[in-house]
């Protein structure tokens, strides 16, 4: 039986992967009598799942790195901040493929290897300083990459 108790109810997307391995997702606060009326329904009412044979995160991003930068372009598209600067696709995309090479590699990694710092995420910082980016900017482009990654992760 899997039960994850989560403060945060309305993220549907990045609860999806765990709802489908878990029996319930529960959100805080919850009363010790209903968790325990909770527990010994599950432990009566047993459901038999199928094993889930769960993909990497770095082979989910590798096979979709295109729909991800295509999805990200789209959301910074409609910023109004990030569009003040006007750069054609390759100028705002182009250090993408290498980022995301970098993050697969990294992913991939040992836990007790020790990667060294980001080349591609140093020259993007460099071309968007260039480019008239604040680090405002930087940091909300940044953030979209991020809903846009965890679009592709979440399925």
């Amino acid at each position: 039986m899997t039960l994850v108790l989560s403060g945060y109810p309305a993220l549907d997307e990045a609860l999806a992967a765990i709802r489908s391995q878990a029996d319930e997702v529960l959100v805080k606060p919850i009363e010790i009598q209903s968790l325990r009326e909770i527990i010994r329904e599950k432990l009566a009412n047993p459901v038999a799942r199928k094993p889930v044979l769960a993909e990497s995160v770095a082979s989910i991003l590798e096979h979709n790195v295109d729909a991800t930068i295509q999805d990200w372009i789209g959301l910074v598209g409609q910023d109004e901040e990030l569009t003040r600067i006007p750069l054609t696709f390759e100028d705002r995309s182009f250090h993408l493929p290498t980022l995301f090479a970098e993050l697969i590699y990294r992913l991939r990694l040992p836990p007790i290897a020790k990667a060294g710092f980001s080349t591609a995420a140093r020259q993007h910082g460099i071309v968007r300083r260039q480019q008239g980016y604040t680090a405002t900017m930087m940091v909300e482009e940044s953030r979209i990459l991020q809903v846009s990654i965890f679009k592709y992760i979440a399925k």
